[in-house]
């Protein structure tokens, strides 16, 4: 499930910025841009996206999201059987009505 949704919400991200800039770099007549402006616009996108490319992950970052995912898969899981374990108790009681505890 986190899978899809990280599929997901990277599509949507790359969508947005595809949208950004071609509007940055598109000639629009109600607001002329020169030529040069629309180059150093694009000169500016290829920079930031050289910087964003070059960064890479520290050596323990991978490692800990990798396990902070297979703790949220756990903590999914947990809950997925949670329910069922209430059911079986109840089955084990019969009619599912408890029966109080008392102290002598």
């Amino acid at each position: 499930m986190l899978l899809v949704s990280w599929k997901g919400t990277r599509f949507e991200v790359a969508g947005i910025l595809r949208n950004v800039v071609d509007l940055a770099l598109s000639k629009d007549p109600a607001n002329p841009v020169s030529d040069d402006r629309l180059m150093n616009r694009a000169k500016a996108i290829l920079l930031i996206g050289a910087i964003f490319k070059a960064v890479e992950p520290d050596e323990g970052e991978e490692f800990s999201e990798r396990r902070e995912l297979e703790r949220l898969m756990g903590q999914a899981a947990a809950k997925r059987k949670q329910p069922k374990a209430s059911r079986k108790e109840k089955s084990s009681h019969g009619s599912g009505a408890t029966t109080p505890t008392v102290k002598a």
